[in-house]
Formats: structure tokens, C-alpha cells, sequence
């Protein structure tokens, strides 16, 4: 085997995977990805108004 006989090589799928399998999958992701933030931790962020979050960064705020 030539070496742009290993350079043309593309990997073909062993199934073709339909959209259900692939949102599947990515919700599975997600599922463990934010399940991982959430255990364990005894804090969860709350909202604030604008301007409560204004009040709170004016010290690390620069005026030109």
C-alpha cells in the first residue's frame, strides 16, 4: 500500500445514525454534563436586576 493510498482513506460509519439516535445521544451528553454541575454543590445562582448587578461591578468599571 502506497502512502497516498493511506492519506485517501476516509472511516465510513459502521450504522448510519438517524436524528432521533443523534438528539438521543446529545441529551444523554447534557444529561451528564449538567448533573455533574448540580451534585454536590449547595449553592444555586439566583437573578438579579440590572442594576443591582451595575451597583455591584461599578468598582471594576473604567470610564475613558
Amino acid at each position: 500500500m502506497s502512502r497516498t493510498d493511506e492519506q485517501t482513506r476516509v472511516a465510513q460509519p459502521a450504522t448510519r445514525l438517524t436524528k432521533k439516535d443523534l438528539d438521543e445521544q446529545i441529551g444523554r451528553v447534557a444529561e451528564e454534563l449538567f448533573a455533574a454541575d448540580t451534585e454536590g454543590s449547595e449553592w444555586a445562582p439566583v437573578p438579579i436586576s440590572f442594576a443591582d448587578y451595575a451597583k455591584r461591578m461599578q468598582r471594576f468599571m473604567v470610564y475613558n
